[in-house]
C-alpha cells in the first residue's frame, strides 16, 4: 500500500493501538518472568521466616537469616527491573498521548538517544520504531486521521 500512498501523495497513519500491542507482546515475557521470580522469592522468604522460631540452633538461625537477606536482595533487584520495564512502557505510551508533534518527537528522541542504556527489549522496539515514527504521528499533523484503525 505504501507505494500507492506515495504515488497519490497521501500521508499514511499507522495504528497506535497495534504499535503498542507489538511493544506489549515483546514486554510480556520478561515482565511475567520477573513477576514469577518475585513471587517465588516472597514465598521462600515466608517459608523460612515461619520456620525460624522453631529452630533451636543459633548457627542454623544465622544461616537462615542470611538466606532471607539474600532472597530479599534478589527480590528488590527483580522489583527494580520490573518497575523499569513498566516505566519504559509508560514513557513510550506517553509519546503517543501528546497533542503536539514537537513534544512527541522530544520524548521519542530522549529515549532513542539513550538506546544503549535501555533494557534490550525496549531498545530493540525503539530502534524499530525509529524507522516508522513519522507515520505513527501523522494523526497529530492531520485532523482527519484517527490514532487507531480499530
Amino acid at each position: 500500500m505504501q507505494p500507492l500512498f506515495d504515488q497519490l501523495n497521501f500521508p499514511h497513519q499507522l495504528c497506535i493501538f497495534h504499535i503498542m500491542q507489538n511493544l506489549m507482546d515483546k514486554l510480556i515475557k520478561p515482565i511475567n518472568k520477573l513477576s514469577r521470580k518475585i513471587k517465588s522469592r516472597t514465598k521462600k522468604i515466608k517459608e523460612i521466616e515461619d520456620k525460624l522460631p522453631l529452630l533451636k540452633s543459633n548457627n542454623v538461625k544465622k544461616k537462615n537469616k542470611k538466606k532471607i537477606r539474600k532472597l530479599k536482595k534478589e527480590k528488590r533487584q527483580y522489583e527494580k527491573e520490573l518497575k523499569e520495564l513498566e516505566d519504559y512502557k509508560e514513557r513510550i505510551s506517553n509519546i503517543f498521548k501528546q497533542k503536539d508533534i514537537k513534544k512527541a518527537k522530544i520524548r521519542f528522541n530522549t529515549l532513542y538517544n539513550n538506546l544503549k542504556n535501555l533494557p534490550p527489549v525496549v531498545a530493540t522496539f525503539i530502534g524499530r520504531l525509529k524507522k516508522i515514527f513519522d507515520k505513527t504521528i501523522n494523526y497529530m499533523k492531520y485532523d482527519f486521521f484517527p490514532t487507531t484503525n480499530n
